[in-house]
């Protein structure tokens, strides 16, 4: 229902066209697409000398820089 929500606002609100609402839809999907991945690497690959702890704290600064990027 979200994703249903959020092509209604694009194509509303935004005044995209469904060409451009479902290549921003594909975009919004990438990381969902690379969790396995991600997954994989935080089990098995120690960073920091702990496998899960750091990379939740790398990952946490990023996403800070992120939203503060968007915010600015």
């Amino acid at each position: 229902m979200i994703g249903l929500s959020a092509k209604d606002l694009f194509k509303a609100y935004y005044h995209l066209e469904p060409g451009h609402v479902q290549v921003l839809a594909a975009y919004i999907g990438i990381p969902w697409s690379l969790k396995i991945l991600y997954g994989l690497i935080s089990d098995n690959v120690p960073l920091f000398g702990s496998r899960r702890k750091s990379y939740l704290q790398v990952c946490s600064v990023i996403q800070f820089l992120c939203m503060m990027s968007l915010a600015l």
